[in-house]
């Protein structure tokens, strides 16, 4: 199992996408015992409300496949849902749907996923 903290929010979900044709490349470095040990981050806008991001953990080594489709973003507004989680381990994807309200420097986020062992109970 795998927890996040203040210092080891990895692959934690946002409603916002990723702007249309723009990759982010993020790197992240932890003690295992609250996540992965060290992982890359891919993000990237395949349409203006369609996002794929691949988390390349390097200890233990694994790859996880997440995606994200815009429901909603009407000004300060969001509204997504997608799919966490197609591990090369063979976890099977976890769908969840998630709001947020994103103004200025405030950014409020709420959501639901479903947790059963294998995303379809």
């Amino acid at each position: 199992m795998t927890y996040g903290t203040t210092k080891g929010l990895n692959q934690i979900v946002t409603p916002d996408i990723q702007p249309l044709g723009q990759l982010s490349i993020s790197a992240q470095g932890q003690n295992q015992a609250i996540g992965n040990g060290a992982e890359l981050q891919y993000e990237a806008g395949l349409t203006k409300s369609f996002e794929i991001a691949l988390f390349q953990c390097l200890r233990p080594g694994q790859v996880q496949l997440s995606t994200e489709l815009s429901l909603y973003q009407k000004g300060p507004n969001l509204l997504s849902t997608g799919f966490l989680g197609w591990s090369s381990a063979g976890d099977r994807p976890l769908p969840y749907l998630e709001a947020g309200y994103y103004k200025d420097r405030i950014k409020a986020i709420a959501g639901v996923q479903d947790s059963t062992s294998d995303g379809y109970e």
